[in-house]
C-alpha cells in the first residue's frame, strides 16, 4: 500500500473517532462466515447502520499532541486519562510497518525494548498514536538477580533511557520487562522490577508503569505481582487462547489495579490443533479474523480492562509462516486487519478481502494427516468468495515444516521454500517434494486492492530421496539474511537458534524492505560512532547457550553487499565468542563501496587456520572508515557445497 494512502487513511480516521464512531457493535459475535458481508446482521454490509447504537468504547486518540514537552497520562477508576480526557488503547504490538496499524485505527503502539526508542517515539507522534515504551529486563537465569551491582547497573541504564524520552508527547507508559516470570528461578526479580518502577516515577511523574506477565492458570501470579510489586499502575497480561476467559480469571483472582492486554491475537502455536507428525494445523486468515470479535469484547465490556495490544503489526514465524502475523511475508496487510479496523472504528474498509472456505489438496483438507509420495504430481483447491466479485490472484508455496518450538525465535524462519507459483484459478496441481518428510501448502489470494487472504495445509511426503546428494542448488542459511527463496534448500539444524547482534554502542541494525538483494528484507547495520563498527551472527542451543554449527559440508560462503559510505569491511567466522574472528577483507571477493550491490564467494578454505566443523560465530563483520549515519546493507547470506 503506497505510504500517502496509508497516512490519508490515517488522517480520515482520526477524523472518524473524534466525531464519535465507535469500535464496533455488539452483533459482531456474529461472524461473517457466509461470506455475505452482513457480519454484524444489520441488513448493512458496510456494518455502520447501528454504529449509534454500539455499546463498545470508544477508541479514542489522545488529545493533539504538544510538538515539546510531555502529555500527562493518568489512571483514575481504572482508566487512562491523557491530559484529562478519557483513553482506551486500541494497539498493535509493534515490530515493523506502523503506518498500518495507524491507518486501520489503531492509536497506540507497543514496544519490548528501548533500541531506536527516539526513532519509534517520533514515528508514533507523526502518526498520531502513543507508545507503551518497553524496558528489556533481562531474565533469568541470563542476569543473577542476587547480585545487586549488576541489577543496580541495569536500572541506572533504565534511568537514563527515561531521563532521555519522558519529555516525548507521543509516550504514554513505561512497561518494565516482559514476560519475566516465565521459567524464573528466584523471586528476587519482582524485587527489580519494583525498584525500576520507583525508578520511573522518581524521574517521570506523567506517565503510569506496568510489568508484563505471561497468562496464569491459577490466582498466585497475581497475588504475587500485587505482592511483590506495589508500586506498579497496573499490570500488563499476554494471553492469546485464554483471552476470552481472561477478564473472569483477572477478578477471581482478586487483582485490584486495571489491567491491559499487552498481547493477544488468536491462539499461539502451543495451543492449536497439530498434525499426527507434530506440526500445526494453522486457521485461515478468514478464521482466524472471525476468532477475535468476541474476545476482543471480552474485554471491552470489563471495567478493569484499559485497553489491548493485538501482535503483531509485521509479518513473523511463530510455527507456521503466517500464524500470528498481520501481513503476509510480502508484508500486505491480511484480511485479520479489516477485523481490527472494525473493531477498532465501526467501520468496515471500502474494499474487503477475499473470504477463503476450505483450501484442500487432493480432496483433503487440514485435519486429514496427508500423506503424499516423493514427486507426485497432486492438485490442489481453494474454494474463495470476494464480495465485491473481483478478479483474483493466487500465490502458492510450498514450504519445508520442520515445526521445532526451540527455533521460533529464528530468523530467517525455520521452513525453506521449495517452490512457488502463480495462478489466475484457484485450482492447481504441484509436484511433491523429492524429500521425504513435513511440509506445508500454503496460497495467498489476492483481489488486487490491498489486502490479501490466506490458508494452509500440513502434508507429510513419504519414499522421498532421503540421501539426495548436495547440488549447485543446495543452500544453508547463516542468519537472517536469507529467507530461504529457493529450491532444495537446507533448514538450519533445528537444535540451533540464531542471534544477529551489534557490537555495543558501534552500530545499530535496521531491517530494510525497499531495497533488497533477493527475497523480502535485508538488514542495514547502521554507524553509532567515528571509525569503526561491527556485527555478525552467533548461534545457541535449546537452553540459549552458545554452542557451534557444523560448516564443515560447505565449501563457499555467499554474501550480498552494498553502500554507499567509503567503508573498508572485512568478513570474518570463529570457533567461539571468546576466539578471534578470522577476517577476510570483502574488497578481495567484489565488494566495492559504490552504492551497487554486489555479490561476494568467499571459499570457506581461504579462512586459513579455522575448523570449519565447530562455527560459532556464523558472520561476522568489520567496517572501518565509518562516520556516524553510514550503513552497510547485507542480504543472501548463505552457503553452498560447490
Amino acid at each position: 500500500m503506497d505510504t500517502r494512502v496509508m497516512v490519508l487513511k490515517a488522517v480520515l480516521l482520526i477524523a472518524l473517532t473524534v466525531t464519535g464512531v465507535r469500535c464496533s457493535t455488539g452483533d459482531d459475535s456474529q461472524a461473517d462466515a457466509g461470506g455475505d458481508g452482513d457480519a454484524d446482521g444489520d441488513g448493512d454490509a458496510d456494518g455502520d447502520a447501528d454504529a449509534d447504537e454500539d455499546p463498545y468504547r470508544k477508541c479514542t486518540l489522545a488529545p493533539a499532541a504538544p510538538d515539546q514537552g510531555p502529555r500527562h497520562v493518568a489512571l483514575r477508576d481504572n482508566q487512562l486519562y491523557v491530559d484529562d480526557q478519557p483513553f482506551y488503547i486500541c494497539g498493535a504490538g509493534y515490530l515493523s510497518h506502523m503506518a498500518d496499524a495507524a491507518a486501520f485505527g489503531a492509536n497506540s503502539i507497543r514496544t519490548w525494548g528501548s533500541d531506536s526508542l527516539g526513532e519509534t517515539l517520533d514515528q508514533a507522534h507523526a502518526l498520531g498514536l502513543t507508545v507503551m515504551a518497553g524496558l528489556w529486563l533481562t531474565h533469568e537465569p541470563h542476569l543473577d538477580y542476587s547480585n545487586q551491582t549488576l541489577v543496580d547497573a541495569q536500572t541506572e541504564r533504565f534511568r537514563e533511557v527515561v531521563k532521555r524520552h519522558k519529555d516525548h508527547p507521543a509516550l504514554l507508559a513505561w512497561g518494565v520487562g516482559n514476560e519475566l516470570n516465565g521459567g524464573a528461578e528466584t523471586n528476587l526479580f519482582w524485587e527489580a522490577i519494583n525498584d525500576v518502577s520507583k525508578m520511573i516515577h522518581e524521574e517521570d511523574p506523567n506517565h503510569p508503569t506496568a510489568t508484563v506477565v505471561t497468562d496464569f492458570a491459577d490466582d498466585a501470579l497475581l497475588t504475587t505481582v500485587a505482592t511483590r510489586v506495589p508500586d506498579l499502575d497496573f499490570v500488563g497480561i499476554n494471553s492469546f487462547g485464554g483471552l476470552a476467559s481472561l477478564p473472569h480469571r483477572v477478578r477471581q483472582a482478586g487483582w485490584q489495579k486495571p489491567y491491559a492486554v499487552t498481547e493477544w491475537g488468536g491462539r499461539g502455536w502451543w495451543e492449536v490443533p497439530v498434525t499426527a507428525w507434530g506440526v500445526p494445523i494453522d486457521m485461515s486468515s478468514t478464521e482466524k479474523a472471525a476468532s477475535f470479535v468476541d474476545p476482543y469484547h471480552n474485554v471491552e465490556e470489563d471495567a478493569a480492562a484499559l485497553g489491548s495490544y493485538i501482535i503483531f503489526s509485521g509479518h513473523q514465524n511463530y510455527g507456521t509462516a503466517d500464524l500470528m502475523g498481520l501481513h503476509d511475508p510480502w508484508f500486505r496487510p491480511t484480511e485479520p486487519f479489516e477485523t481490527m479496523q472494525r473493531l477498532w472504528t465501526g467501520e468496515w474498509p471500502e474494499n474487503r478481502a477475499p473470504q477463503i472456505s476450505e483450501l484442500t489438496i487432493d480432496g483433503q483438507s487440514n485435519g486429514s494427516g496427508i500423506t503424499l509420495g516423493g514427486g507426485a504430481s497432486v492438485p490442489a483447491e481453494v474454494i474463495v468468495s470476494d464480495l465485491e466479485g473481483d478478479e483474483l490472484s493466487y500465490h502458492w508455496a510450498v514450504r519445508h515444516d520442520p515445526f521445532n518450538k526451540s527455533i521460533l525465535w529464528q530468523l530467517p524462519p525455520p521452513y525453506v521454500l521449495y517452490d512457488e507459483f502463480k495462478s489466475q484459478t484457484p485450482t492447481i496441481s504441484f509436484d511433491a517434494p523429492r524429500h521425504a518428510g513435513p511440509f506445508r501448502l500454503t496460497v495467498y489470494v489476492d483481489d488486487g486492492r490491498g489486502t490479501v487472504s490466506y490458508a494452509s495445509v500440513p502434508f507429510q511426503v513419504s519414499g522421498g530421496d532421503l540421501d539426495e546428494p548436495l547440488d549447485e542448488q543446495s543452500r544453508f542459511s547463516v542468519g537472517a539474511f536469507y529467507e530461504g527463496m529457493t529450491k532444495f534448500g537446507a533448514p538450519l539444524e533445528n537444535k540451533r537458534r540464531v542471534y544477529i547482534w551489534e557490537w555495543e554502542g558501534s552500530c545499530r541494525r535496521d531491517r530494510v524492505y525497499d531495497d533488497v538483494a533477493e527475497g523480502r528484507e535485508a538488514v542495514a547495520f547502521v554507524a553509532k560512532q567515528p571509525n569503526w563498527f561491527g556485527a555478525g551472527v552467533h548461534y545457541y542451543d535449546d537452553d540459549d547457550v552458545e554452542s557451534s554449527v557444523s560448516f564443515a559440508e560447505w565449501t563457499t560462503m555467499h554474501a550480498s553487499l552494498k553502500s554507499t559510505a567509503k567503508l573498508t569491511v572485512d568478513i570474518g567466522l570463529a570457533k567461539d565468542k571468546y576466539t578471534a574472528p578470522v577476517y577476510l577483507p570483502a574488497g578481495d571477493y567484489g565488494f566495492s563501496p559504490d552504492g551497487q550491490w554486489h555479490d561476494l564467494a568467499i571459499p570457506l578454505s581461504d579462512f586459513v587456520g579455522l575448523d570449519l566443523s565447530e562455527i560459532f560465530t556464523g558472520f561476522a563483520i568489520s567496517a572501518y572508515n565509518a562516520q556516524p549515519g553510514d550503513a552497510l546493507n547485507v542480504d543472501n547470506l548463505y552457503l553452498t557445497a560447490d
